[in-house]
């Protein structure tokens, strides 16, 4: 795997390390990073002419399951959905997140009502936006966290037990 690594979570089910680089690509290492290279692979699309300068993941978190990865990108308004059993296929792509912006804009992730994933972030616009991983593709609700005039800019969000 080429890059500087930007981001890295480890999957409580399986130990396996997923480490995101700026270069846009995506390593899994067995035993919390110190075993062997389960696999890399890119997040760009195929095709796709975005110079890596422009583009990086900025965080990566597993699915409460194990078997999904989601990733954030700088400079983009999507967070995109990996599913680690079938090839490293993209599922699905969360879009409405206010984030186009060279900062590192952080995600997570928590087991909602009926076991199903939610993915958190904030956002340029001051706001937190949820995402039900299993339904729409737009948040499925949001709330302003912040109504500064001069910086609005939620970079990290995290969800926790209490």
């Amino acid at each position: 795997m080429k890059g500087i690594v930007s981001a890295m979570d480890i999957s409580p089910e399986s130990g396996v390390l997923a480490a995101g680089t700026l270069t846009r690509s995506v390593g899994l290492y067995d035993q919390e990073g110190s075993g062997e290279v389960v696999s890399v692979f890119s997040v760009a699309e195929e095709g796709e002419q975005t110079p890596n300068s422009l583009r990086g993941v900025t965080d990566i978190r597993w699915s409460s399951c194990g078997t999904y990865l989601y990733v954030a990108e700088r400079k983009s308004e999507k967070i995109t959905v990996w599913d680690v059993r079938k090839l490293f296929a993209k599922v699905a792509t969360l879009t409405g997140r206010e984030a186009f912006t060279a900062q590192r804009m952080g995600i997570d992730v928590f087991l909602g009502e009926g076991a199903r994933d939610v993915v958190v972030a904030g956002g340029l616009d001051g706001k937190i936006k949820m995402w039900d991983v299993h339904g729409d593709t737009s948040p499925m609700g949001q709330w302003e966290a912040h109504n500064g005039e001069s910086v609005r800019s939620l970079n990290s969000t995290r969800v926790g037990e209490y």
